[in-house]
């Protein structure tokens, strides 16, 4: 659990409790966090970390002699990616009035809204610090609703550079495809144009997908989060790099990795003390709850990311 700092006379179970709480609202808000390659850094490592992964080898169609071995090892192609770790926190100051007084939006709830607030910019600076690097920006743009042509030109991208699909979804079999709220309910026939054209998005990928191996349902045929080789999952934190335009990501096995200290990554470092424990004020009219996690992220392989921008309309 996370880490909490309280009063020697403190009720243990209540520090259990509100860590849980945190830990809860941390994991429930996380989107991005669980689609990294994630790694604990030990403590006393340095700053910087490294990240290796390998290029994919040719086919070996040279026949070997009988009884011989290969004349020479194969070369693997290999790239480092690094980043520097950064700290990032903050903390808010319950009263002890209202602490003594609320009849509800008691410390419980300003625990999960901690809790949120370190999900939410874990996952944003997995946006601003890895994915905005990516090279694979595809579709129409931001001057175009988000529809099934993204993740059909999306699925071509990444097999044709050979991505593995990303373990965290169902089966280990998909691409992991990150949307914007409204891209996902433009996705859902909800497109700007559909009032117009009366054509859902699905219906071009329903009439060519039947019998096509590897692609996945399609609605009204099972489960609607699958599409095109990819798994939808939808963040209310998805960037907007400008005013009309939303950035949505699919993402194969390895495509970008996050970093912590010990198991900072997912069970940040909580504070919390009540109003009697400062020592910093003379009347000690409030307390804190405060949050803290060392962090990087970094692009590993532009090739197994790509990049669709939609419009906000």
């Amino acid at each position: 659990m996370s880490f909490m700092t309280t009063s020697s006379n403190a009720n243990l179970l209540q520090d259990v409790f509100l860590s849980k709480r945190f830990i809860e609202a941390l994991r429930e808000n996380l989107v991005l966090i669980p689609l990294a390659l994630k790694e604990d850094a030990p403590r006393s490592s340095g700053k910087v970390v490294r990240w290796q992964y390998f290029g994919n080898p040719a086919a070996a169609t040279t026949p070997l002699s009988e009884g011989s071995d290969p004349t020479s090892p194969r070369d693997l192609a290999t790239t480092a990616v690094t980043a520097t770790m950064q700290e990032f926190g903050d903390f808010f100051e319950p009263t002890k009035f209202m602490l003594q007084t609320a009849q509800s939006g008691t410390l419980t709830e300003i625990v999960e809204a901690a809790g949120y607030q370190a999900a939410i910019t874990l996952d944003t600076l997995c946006f601003t610090q890895a994915l905005y690097d990516t090279t694979n920006t595809i579709g129409a743009g931001a001057t175009a609703a988000f529809d099934a042509d993204n993740l059909r030109e999306s699925f071509q991208v990444l097999m044709g550079a050979s991505a593995k699909p990303h373990p965290a979804t169902d089966g280990g079999r998909y691409f992991a495809l990150v949307l914007s709220v409204e891209a996902a309910v433009d996705l859902m026939n909800e497109a700007a144009d559909y009032s117009t054209t009366q054509t859902p998005v699905y219906q071009t990928v329903h009439q060519t997908d039947q019998g096509i191996r590897g692609l996945a349902n399609v609605p009204g045929q099972g489960d609607s989060k699958y599409l095109w080789g990819h798994q939808i999952f939808i963040s209310q934190n998805v960037p907007s790099e400008s005013a009309d335009q939303h950035n949505n990501y699919a993402i194969a096995n390895e495509g970008f990795g996050a970093v912590s200290i010990d198991s900072n990554l997912m069970d940040p470092e909580v504070i919390i003390t009540m109003p009697d424990e400062r020592v910093d004020k003379a009347l000690r009219g409030s307390g804190t709850v405060g949050w803290c996690v060392k962090f990087a992220a970094e692009l590993l392989n532009s090739a197994s990311v790509t990049e669709m921008l939609s419009d906000i309309t």
